[in-house]
């Protein structure tokens, strides 16, 4: 097994859990915090955002000062939206499939940041997504040639976070293309996993290099501790 993803009811504390085990890391020295790549969601007031999960951005907690509009990266778009009774009002595949599927692929190749996505709708087969994902991300601005002679080579990160997956992704196929790409990769996943069925989730959960751990509220405390000793081998 290569990938954790993390399981269990709304608000039992899965993201706590793996920001505590990111904290151990770092802290222990295993990994530094610009070796860990990805994204997160967050909900900033009604509308829910997919991130890159930034160095330093697994001790923030979703609702908090660090999630303020103002923090928002510039190009960022919403990928959902709701009412004031908390019911998801819409959802937009295309910002998965664009800018989420981008911040994948850039993790992947240890680019940080939001990349630059063009604002119209993706056409793209899964295969010629698959494809893309062992190049550098199409999105991306090329470098100039005093850039590629000045800035070394990317280093990939030793972690990837997905935090989290669900059911919004249904007809998101480029992003949903992009994950399980990812997870057929060589690099180690921590993430999250909703509790909501699905082909996507189901292909997730089925993976044979994915193990799924359900958290609860009497094994969240211990999960941290749990988790940094399991993924340490595999960072190596």
């Amino acid at each position: 097994m290569s990938h954790i993803f993390l399981t269990g009811a709304r608000g039992v504390g899965k993201t706590t859990a793996l920001s505590g085990a990111m904290d151990r890391m770092v802290e222990a020295g295993a990994i530094s915090a610009d070796e860990i790549a990805g994204f997160r969601t967050a909900w900033i007031a009604d509308e829910l955002y997919i991130l890159p999960y930034a160095p330093g951005s697994h001790g923030e907690r979703p609702g908090g000062a660090a999630h303020e509009r103002g923090k928002i990266p510039p190009g960022a778009r919403p990928i959902a939206r709701r009412t004031r009774g908390k019911q998801v009002l819409e959802v937009h595949p295309e910002v998965f499939d664009e800018d989420g599927a981008a911040i994948l692929r850039s993790a992947v190749h240890g680019q940080a940041g939001l990349p630059s996505v063009s604002k119209q709708p993706t056409q793209m087969s899964p295969a010629a997504d698959a494809a893309s994902t062992h190049s550098p991300c199409a999105e991306l601005r090329p470098q100039t040639p005093q850039e590629s002679r000045a800035a070394p080579p990317p280093t990939p990160p030793k972690l990837i976070i997905m935090d989290e997956l669900g059911f919004m992704e249904t007809d998101a196929l480029v992003f949903r293309e992009t994950v399980m790409s990812v997870l057929g990769g060589g690099i180690p996943v921590l993430g999250v996993l909703r509790q909501d069925t699905g082909p996507f989730l189901g292909a997730v959960r089925g993976h044979p290099r994915v193990e799924v751990v359900e958290v609860t509220e009497r094994t969240r405390d211990v999960l941290p501790r749990e988790l940094a000793a399991a993924l340490l081998p595999r960072l190596s």
